[in-house]
């Protein structure tokens, strides 16, 4: 297909102004980037926002990026860019830099990604631009789609890039915000459009190669599939589109459900688990995912297997811990589970210190816990559970304190024969060394009284004699 006429040219540009109106961004005396290789994808783009600018009320400013990969091509695309603005008089940022001698990456491709992104987010931050746009296509959607599928991405990378994004420019600290006008153009259309209006957009040689992954699904999968399905692409973006509309689905219940669910404290985000394990699989997932991005800003490094080692760490026992990508810190314990980033925060918990006496009657706050104490006559208020217990009130007192466990202590654990030291009960019910320090321990002036959140002293346990009782209730202060 070559566009010919004005009514092709005058249907792509109504596409593309329909396209920037339904991301509803608001434009302001502040420049639209606009990113410019010189290929056909993004010269059709910068001809198209050149006579979109005066419509829609914004100014452009070209950036185009020499990567010093291909040599004299490389400083040629440059020239061409450099060249074209100064022909649709327009400002322009070029520069080169060298991106294998910068930066360290896993391959050629996301080194340029990153180096190219890091350099529209310092253009943006000095000129004081509030958007780039960049040329992908459709054809770089349904690209995109099946290598996250191949990659086993969750259901969020199958759903393919989303017309506005922002990413976390995480050496600069930085935000950017990203637009995709041409994500539902055609890359035929593009060279079409090209050819029609008489422009001559650079041709990349490196986008022929099979040496990049992207280019063996352009020109290998791609065609392979088409055998089977010759509307292939369209498939795909269709299916891209309906699992889209799951994800807004359930990322919406999980903004619902989280603060129920996940508390902030210092440094970390805390997850219920009991909670946690009553939620559909789905929610988990996305539960996780947010969370994750709560810490890090964003999602980049955290594929889809990242999610389930999370997923299967919830039923890990406690003291376990995962390192993840970029530096998260994945931690179980009895109640909880912790995310934190690695650095921040090495002491997830309080850790008590000192013996502070409880009000009886009355609340005290101790090192993240909110204690309550109450006293009744009713031998029939005993519902307990793991942080809140009943005591015959007579023989525990009112003279209990609330410290760290120290060496030597000893208690007489609730159903056992005989007497035991708290190092040896803790070992047996196999809580981590590192947490036995948080578990706060009350005592009375003449024995412990509770290892809180695991056993009860036997001799203050409620009795058939037992005339008032003594309820305590721990509570985890949230922040």
């Amino acid at each position: 297909m070559v566009v010919k006429t004005e009514m092709d040219a005058s249907n792509l540009l109504t596409k593309i102004r329909s396209s920037i109106k339904h991301m509803s961004i608001l434009f302001d005396d502040r420049p639209l980037l606009v990113a410019v290789s010189g290929g056909p994808d993004s010269i059709c783009m910068l001809h198209l926002l050149c006579q979109l600018k005066e419509i829609m009320g914004f100014n452009l400013h070209v950036v185009h990026l020499n990567h010093a990969l291909r040599g004299i091509e490389s400083d040629n695309d440059a020239h061409y860019v450099n060249n074209l603005c100064l022909e649709l008089d327009i400002p322009a940022t070029i520069e080169k830099r060298d991106v294998e001698a910068s930066i360290t990456g896993s391959s050629i491709e996301e080194k340029a990604r990153y180096m190219r992104y890091k350099f529209f987010s310092e253009v943006a931050r000095d000129i004081g631009a509030s958007y780039v746009a960049v040329g992908h296509t459709s054809d770089d959607q349904i690209e995109t789609i099946l290598m996250h599928f191949i990659r086993g991405s969750g259901i969020s990378g199958l759903c393919g890039m989303k017309p506005v994004q922002i990413l976390r420019i995480e050496s600069e600290d930085s935000y950017l915000t990203v637009i995709r006008p041409l994500l539902e153009i055609a890359r035929k259309d593009t060279e079409a459009y090209c050819n029609g209006c008489g422009l001559s957009p650079r041709e990349d040689l490196s986008n022929k190669t099979l040496r990049y992954m992207r280019n063996r699904f352009r020109y290998e999968l791609i065609p392979l599939l088409r055998q089977y399905n010759p509307n292939v692409g369209a498939a795909i973006l269709r299916t891209a589109a309906l699992l889209d509309d799951e994800r807004e689905f359930i990322s919406a219940y999980t903004q619902s459900i989280l603060e129920m669910v996940v508390t902030k404290k210092n440094e970390s985000l805390i997850i219920n688990r009991e909670t946690f394990s009553h939620l559909p699989l789905a929610v988990k997932r996305s539960l996780l995912r947010t969370a994750v991005k709560e810490l890090l800003g964003d999602l980049t490094d955290i594929e889809a297997d990242h999610i389930e080692i999370m997923m299967d760490g919830m039923q890990k026992s406690a003291g376990k811990k995962l390192i993840l990508p970029r530096g998260l810190l994945f931690y179980m314990d009895y109640e909880s589970c912790f995310l934190r980033l690695q650095g921040k925060e090495d002491s997830i918990e309080d850790t008590l210190s000192g013996e502070v006496p409880l009000n009886i009657p009355g609340k005290t706050y101790v090192a993240g816990w909110s204690i309550t104490a109450e006293i009744y006559d009713d031998v029939k208020q005993n519902t307990s559970h793991r942080y809140k217990e009943y005591f015959d009130y007579d023989v525990a007192g009112n003279k209990l304190t609330v410290r760290p466990r120290k060496p030597g202590d000893k208690f007489h654990p609730l159903g056992m024969s005989k007497p035991k030291s708290v190092q040896d009960f803790m070992v047996n019910i196999k809580i981590p060394r590192n947490r036995r320090a948080t578990v706060p321990i009350v005592c009375s002036p003449r024995q412990l009284v509770w290892v809180v959140g695991w056993r009860i002293d036997d001799r203050v346990r409620l009795t058939s004699s037992t005339r008032r009782i003594l309820s305590i209730e721990f509570e985890r202060v949230s922040y």
